[in-house]
Formats: structure tokens, C-alpha cells, sequence
């Protein structure tokens, strides 16, 4: 197919060579045989010939927009794109473009408009979606993003899953990301990243035999071995056979000094060892390796808590609700740290927005708990709400009966607001 469409554009330039016309038509297959080639400079300067000729020539327009993004022109080709799209406003892989252009001079909400026209114009261009989906989870909205992916699960891109898989993994859904990876095997079965992934979402989830059965398969794949090496030190590690991983993460690191996921485990086998101070460097160089990935940040404040290090966990959920603002685990650290340390005010702002997002029952109750106790608790009556503390807290009265600070804290909300009927009820249970 390729080659008769190369013949094509050469027998149609050499027949314009021959009657000695240059037209519009003669610049354009000109310039996509220079593109086709490499050429991306000779490829603009032949677009440009033929715009001369017609300026308005859509495909051109489109083409040079596609060579000045190739150039990180991106005001140029913004310009491309647009001259182009006025005369034919259905081309989806144009707006898909000017979306991405859009991304790099920093106009996102321009940006994820021209992703949603390309995907209604066309529901095959899944790449709208995963442009769209990559630029929310960078901005930290990863539900939104999840819910983007989401329209294109009747496709059978495997980029679509594996990026819904990645979503769920660094959120710690295990079970719903190995769904997708699943799923992403079967459209992308060459695909080395997928089976990677596999294989350490099947180690999360505590399935060895599938684990291994992925790192078979990454093993095929791997020419060079070096991830069947990483992998097989992380299932050490998961084995708890500490020294061979150790040994083998140190062999790796000397290659790649900057591995994410060598570092990560090794600060894991530090953790095992209760070496919390080594734990916490290789986590926090982990994490300053790839700041798009949380497990490595949140291991560190793990290990931060682990040296009691309250204020400096504490600091570091706050840098990180900043880039993720959305994720369930950050938000609850800082609404129990901040209520530990008795800054109830803020342990109730972070408790309501972990209280938006979803959980299990149990991640709930205890987070409608603490926001209870935290809206009632505060010594500034200006920020105290007995209302809030009443709304949470009322629930949970038959669920925690031996929990008595609750109890007392919820009569006196009660009281405060003359609810003399369930302040009696609590009376009683004290």
C-alpha cells in the first residue's frame, strides 16, 4: 500500500514536471514525498509554494501545521491549523492538532475543547482521548481523566487500556487496572510495557502464578533482559527473599542509575529491614526521578511517619495534594495529620474533600468520623460547625459505642444546636 502511494505522488510529479506546470497540486505531493522522507524543512517550504499558489488549500494548511509542530513552532502551526479548519471544520485530525498545539502554549481549556470536537466528529480517533486523558491526569484530575478513557472502551486500541490501567495502578486500584491491562494484551500482544505492568500489578494483587506467567511473556519480549532482571528482583522481593533482590537491584542500578522502579524496591527492601532512614533516601530519589508517579512520594511519608518525622510528612502531603489533588490516600494523610496535631480547622477542610471522593465503607466512615470530630473540636468558634459535626458524627453513634470522645463531642454539638431529642439519646449512652 505504501509503495503504490509512493509511486503515485512520483508519477504525478514527474507528469508535472513534464508539461512544465507547477501548481498548487504539484508543491503539495512535493511536500508530503519530503515529509514521507524526513525532510520536514523541504516539506514546509513546498506547503508554503503551494499555499502561494492557493492560499486556502486545506491540505497544505493542515501539513505545514503538522511540519511546524514537528519544528516546536507552535504559534505557527496553531495558525496552520486554524487557516485550515475555517474552510473545513470536520477534519477530526486537525482539531486533535490544534489540541495538542494548544497543550504546548499552555491554552488548556482551548486544548480539551478541540479533543472533544475531534472525538464527536470521529469516535475511531482514540488519540483525542488519550491526548485529552494525559493532559488532565498531568494536571492531577485523574478521575476526569479516567472518565475520558472510558468513552473510547468499546475501541480496541490497547493505548486506551493501558492508559485506564496506568491510572488505576498509581491510584492502587490493583484489581480494576488488572482488568485493563488484560485488555490491552489483547489488542497490543507485542506491546513490552503492558506485560511490565502486568506482572507488577499481579505482584500488588499477591498472584505469583500470574505474575510469572507475565514475566514469561516479558522475557519473549526483552530482547536485551534487563526488565525480566528488574521484575524477577521485585518478585524476590515479594518472596521475601531479600538478599538475591538486594543483589540483583544493586547490579541494575549500576546500569541505570535512574531506575523508578529499582529504587522504589530497594527502599522497600529498607523498610522490611526497618532501616527507615535508607528507606526514605531511596524513596525520595525514587520519587525525584519520575514526580508523575505517586508510589515512590508516598512510601517517602511513609517512612517520614516510620521516623517520626511529623512535620516533614505532613509538608511533603501538602507538595503532593498540589499535584494530585485528587488522590483519596494523600488527602486522608493530611486529614489525620493535621488532626493529630490538632490543627482541626485543617484536618476538616482536607477531611471534606477526601469525603467527595469515593472509598470503601470503612475509609468513609472513619473519614466522616474524624471531619466530625475536627468541625466541633476547633477552639476558634468562628471555625467550630456543630451542624457539620452533627451531620457526619450522628451516624456512627450505634457504629462506635465505646468510642466516647466521639459520643461526648456529639452531645455537645447537640446541645449547642437545642436538639434535645437525639442530645437525650446520647445522654443515655454515656
Amino acid at each position: 500500500m505504501k509503495t503504490t502511494a509512493y509511486l503515485w505522488i512520483l508519477i504525478l510529479i514527474l507528469s508535472f514536471l513534464a508539461c512544465g506546470a507547477k501548481d498548487v497540486a504539484y508543491y503539495h505531493a512535493l511536500g508530503v514525498q519530503a515529509e514521507r522522507d524526513g525532510k520536514i524543512d523541504e516539506a514546509k517550504n513546498a506547503y508554503l509554494e503551494a499555499l502561494k499558489q492557493d492560499p486556502d488549500h486545506r491540505s497544505s494548511l493542515f501539513n505545514l501545521g503538522n511540519t511546524y509542530s514537528f519544528k516546536k513552532s507552535w504559534e505557527d502551526a496553531r495558525e496552520s491549523y486554524i487557516r485550515g479548519l475555517i474552510g473545513n471544520t470536520n477534519n477530526a485530525p486537525a482539531w486533535c492538532n490544534l489540541g495538542l498545539t494548544y497543550l504546548q502554549i499552555k491554552e488548556r481549556a482551548k486544548a480539551y475543547s478541540c479533543f472533544t470536537y475531534a472525538w464527536a466528529l470521529d469516535p475511531g480517533m482514540t488519540q483525542a482521548l488519550i491526548s485529552h486523558a494525559a493532559a488532565l491526569a498531568e494536571e492531577g484530575k485523574e478521575r476526569d481523566a479516567a472518565r475520558i478513557l472510558q468513552k473510547g472502551n468499546k475501541s480496541e486500541d490497547g493505548r486506551i487500556f493501558f492508559n485506564l490501567g496506568m491510572l488505576q495502578f498509581e491510584s492502587g486500584d490493583y484489581t480494576a487496572a488488572a482488568q485493563n491491562f488484560s485488555k490491552a494484551a489483547e489488542y497490543s500482544p507485542d506491546e513490552l510495557r503492558i506485560y511490565i505492568m502486568q506482572c507488577r500489578n499481579f505482584m500488588k494483587l499477591d498472584k505469583n502464578a500470574e505474575a510469572l506467567a507475565a514475566l514469561n511473556t516479558v522475557r519473549d519480549l526483552d530482547t536485551m533482559g534487563w526488565q525480566v532482571d528488574l521484575l524477577k528482583a521485585e518478585l524476590d522481593f515479594r518472596n521475601n527473599r531479600l538478599a538475591e533482590a538486594e543483589t540483583a537491584l544493586s547490579a541494575h542500578l549500576a546500569l541505570f542509575p535512574d531506575s523508578y522502579n529499582g529504587l522504589l524496591i530497594l527502599g522497600e527492601i529498607a523498610a522490611k529491614k526497618e532501616q527507615y532512614e535508607l528507606a526514605y533516601t531511596r524513596f525520595a530519589r525514587a520519587a525525584a526521578v519520575d514526580y508523575t508517579r505517586k508510589e515512590a512520594a508516598l512510601r517517602e511519608v511513609d517512612a517520614l511517619f516510620a521516623l517520626k518525622r511529623m512535620d516533614d510528612a505532613r509538608d511533603r502531603l501538602s507538595v503532593l495534594s498540589g499535584s494530585f489533588p485528587e488522590d483519596p490516600r494523600i488527602l486522608d494523610g493530611l486529614m489525620r495529620t493535621y488532626f493529630q496535631q490538632g490543627y482541626y480547622d485543617k484536618a476538616a477542610v482536607y477531611g471534606e474533600k477526601r469525603l467527595a471522593l469515593p472509598g470503601t465503607k470503612k475509609e468513609l466512615g472513619e473519614a466522616e468520623v474524624i471531619t466530625g470530630l475536627s468541625h466541633i473540636m476547633n477552639e476558634d468558634l468562628t471555625k467550630r460547625s456543630p451542624e457539620s459535626a452533627v451531620k457526619y458524627l450522628w451516624p456512627h453513634r450505634s457504629d462506635e459505642p465505646k468510642n466516647r470522645l466521639m459520643l461526648r463531642y456529639l452531645y455537645g454539638a447537640l446541645v449547642e444546636l437545642k436538639d434535645d431529642t437525639r442530645a437525650d439519646v446520647i445522654r443515655r449512652m454515656l
